[in-house]
């Protein structure tokens, strides 16, 4: 009796079983970009969007209701497949700059010839992202390598005024190397002055970390929600020998292990100036606004510089020049030129200067009045103006343009009629016009040689330095593919499976006759497709790229036998990609 009951219960168990798979063959899942489950999204902060459906073909890629109203990426395709079950996973990376709750999906698609989709997910957007609280106490608990803050000096601007952001990468001491670093594109605001590196040190939670920050100039452009979106930065972690190997460590290198991290988002109110009928030339906070001409006595259409200085704090590359105003007739002026002052002014803030070329056209003495600089000061909230003084000009006239009796009156001595009674006849010249003053002493005949072939000299050196280095990229374009085959099979006698995403990526920027910071995911898709590759054989690549990406900064399964096929798998990608490369 009971063999029976439990033999029911079996089946009933399967047969539910099997009715949770069919029901629900695809499932739609926010991520963090480590992985662990999202209980809040941070404004500006990237998080995944995993759509995983089961089936033998889901070839097509999913329709995610609600998406395209953020900020997407395509991140990867993932297909298992495990005893003829197969199941496909499409990764996006996606970004929201505004706060509020928000519904992504459902997730459609076709399975076997079957439409089929996922269950919608409701996901807060906030200040700062809120993760797992697992995950949460491992970061309080000091364990992270690595990690990056965005912060801003204001949070609250007007239209051009400037505000300051900076991005400060840390590392634990001794232990994290910083590769790259992702700075802030900010189509909104005009990029300003930037400052850094500039290094240090900080304790957090008992972990030692070094400091590195990066400080920028921003200047919005309209008014408006500006968003900072999270910056990434790569980094490697040195990590210890193994303890069967601590005899033998010292000479040994501690293997390096690539990891990537992202920052925190900020966002940015900026305010619209108030209305005025008056020209505004510029936001900010400025305090003197001078002129000076030199000379200030002139002759007629000779030039002389006005020179404008403009000292404040705001936006002054884009200040366009100041048309002068009020210039009498008499004196005819254009700008020459303008620039930062790499001094700074008496308040010590920049100063820019306008130049202006001015001619006195009429004699006489003439006045170029005050010029006028409007603004909008941010710390009063109100409009001002800034004047200069006016600079007195005396203009004489130009004695080219004044013909005197006596120079009217002056006949050449070679057209006077009257015959020149001297007689200062100078002896012959038997010598000739070049008469030497002394004798010279010839050049040797081998320093001329040797002067005549110091050009020739430069010039073979120079197509010789030009000749090794375009061999050297020769040689290493034709020989990318051994060098490649070489590192797996180094990386996998080491189980370094991290190592094979790089490998990869400086195959590509060899044959590509590229740096390897500009390949990435799309470039190499691109790379292929323009080389024939077939949609099967994109997805096959996708699905390896994105494997190879895991290891190379998640690390996410430690399995021997999962990394004996990455590196397998990367031998078969060398052989075909040596084909159309």
């Amino acid at each position: 009796m009971v063999s029976i009951v439990g033999k029911y219960r079996y089946i009933a168990l399967v047969v539910g079983m099997g009715a949770c798979i069919s029901a629900m063959p695809v499932e739609l899942k926010v991520k963090s970009l480590e992985g662990a489950p999202l209980q809040m999204a941070g404004v500006g902060v990237p998080f995944l969007v995993e759509v995983t459906a089961s089936g033998r073909d889901a070839s097509q890629k999913p329709k995610i209701a609600g998406l395209d109203k953020f900020q997407v990426q395509t991140a990867g395709i993932r297909v298992y497949s495990i005893n003829g079950d197969a199941s496909t996973t499409y990764t996006y990376k996606v970004r929201v700059d505004s706060p509020g709750s928000f519904v992504i999906g459902p997730a459609v698609l076709s399975i076997d010839g079957t439409q089929s989709q996922s269950k919608a997910v409701r996901i807060m957007v906030g200040n700062k992202q809120v993760i797992d609280q697992a995950y949460a106490k491992k970061v309080r608990a000091g364990t992270n390598d690595a990690f990056i803050e965005l912060s801003v000096d204001k949070n609250q601007v007007f239209v051009g005024e400037r505000f300051t952001c900076s991005l400060t990468f840390l590392g634990k001491k001794g232990t994290v190397k910083l590769e790259a670093l992702e700075e802030p594109k900010i189509p909104e605001c005009t990029m300003g002055a930037k400052t850094g590196p500039l290094t240090g040190s900080r304790t957090i939670n008992g972990v030692h970390y070094e400091s590195i920050t990066w400080t920028w100039q921003l200047f919005p452009k309209a008014a408006g929600t500006i968003v900072i979106p999270a910056s990434g930065a790569n980094y490697q972690v040195e990590q210890e020998a193994n303890d069967s190997l601590s005899f033998f460590s010292p000479f040994f290198k501690f293997r390096a292990e690539r990891k990537r991290t992202y920052s925190n988002a900020a966002t940015i109110k900026v305010e619209s100036l108030p209305e005025t009928k008056a020209h505004v030339d510029a936001t900010g906070i400025f305090k003197s606004f001078d002129s000076k001409i030199n000379p200030s006595v002139a002759q007629q259409g000779e030039g002389m510089v006005l020179l404008l200085e403009l000292e404040g704090d705001g936006d002054l590359t884009q200040i366009k020049t100041l048309q002068l105003q009020g210039m009498p007739s008499a004196l005819k002026w254009y700008d020459s030129k303008q620039y930062v002052r790499d001094t700074l002014g008496v308040h010590g803030l920049p100063v820019k200067c306008f130049e202006y070329i001015v001619q006195g056209l009429e004699q006489g003495s003439w006045e170029i009045p005050a010029q006028t600089f409007t603004y909008f000061d941010v710390s009063t909230r109100q409009y001002a103006m800034l004047k200069t003084v006016a600079c007195p000009v005396k203009i004489k006239l130009n004695p080219a343009t004044k013909k005197t009796l006596s120079s009217e009156q002056t006949t050449s001595p070679i057209l006077s009629k009257e015959p020149d009674k001297t007689d200062d006849v100078l002896p012959l010249n038997t010598w000739g016009a070049l008469r030497p003053s002394h004798q010279r002493t010839p050049m040797p005949w081998w320093l001329f040689f040797v002067l005549a072939l110091l050009p020739l000299l430069k010039i073979a050196l120079d197509i010789m330095r030009l000749f090794i280095r375009h061999r050297a990229d020769y040689f290493k374009q034709q020989f990318a593919f051994k060098h490649a085959r070489k590192k797996i099979q180094l990386a996998a006698r080491e189980g370094a499976s991290q190592r094979v995403h790089i490998i990869f990526i400086e195959l590509f920027a060899d044959r590509l006759k590229c740096a390897p910071s500009i390949v990435s995911q799309e470039v190499i898709e691109q790379a292929l497709s323009t080389r024939g590759f077939s949609e099967s054989e994109m997805r096959s690549w996708q699905d390896f790229y994105m494997r190879m990406h895991e290891k190379a900064f998640f690390a996410l399964s430690r399995d021997r036998s999962e990394k004996d096929s990455l590196f397998n798998e990367a031998a078969d990608w060398v052989k075909k990609l040596e084909k159309v490369l």
